[in-house]
């Protein structure tokens, strides 16, 4: 009797650790908002003045976020972010993938909510973990930003998922 209950525990704590990351990209989520809390999160407005200190501390202020460093793309940047998972960048690790090409990144540090720093970092090669949102595959969650380029030779796609689910 024990040794079933044990089974059975272990069983349904597998089944929640599976909801938590996909093993692969583009794979589909029951995250329905995933893509928009990404979007709200890291891209910035269409008209965001990234020079203005008062407006990276309204946005800031407005995303509720208690990270002290965080890191946004530029609204033109968007499409490249997305690119990633959609033949733009190689399969890292479970749902993750690295971008072929480097993208500007802003960094923005905080302490108790008030902007201490923003910068531009140099362009780099942005890492996003790729799910499947609304019948697309796109970037829910940012994992980091480094210069190197350390990839397997299987690209990114949600045509790489459906061979892997199949």
């Amino acid at each position: 009797m024990q040794v079933i209950l044990l089974i059975a525990v272990m069983c349904s704590c597998a089944v929640g650790d599976e909801d938590l990351h996909n093993r692969w990209p583009c794979q589909p989520t029951n995250k329905r908002k995933a893509f928009k809390n990404f979007e709200r999160n890291h891209i910035l407005p269409k008209n965001f003045d990234t020079n203005s200190t008062s407006e990276w501390q309204r946005h800031i202020t407005g995303l509720n976020r208690r990270n002290p460093n965080q890191t946004f793309f530029e609204w033109s940047k968007a499409n490249l972010v997305k690119k990633i998972c959609n033949g733009g960048g190689w399969s890292v690790d479970g749902d993750l993938c690295t971008s072929f090409s480097k993208i500007p990144v802003y960094e923005v540090t905080t302490s108790n909510g008030t902007v201490e720093q923003f910068k531009e970092v140099n362009e780099s090669h942005v890492t996003v973990a790729c799910d499947k949102v609304g019948g697309k595959c796109l970037p829910v969650h940012f994992h980091g930003s480094h210069q190197n380029k350390n990839h397997s030779n299987v690209t990114c796609s949600p045509a790489l998922a459906d061979r892997w689910a199949a």
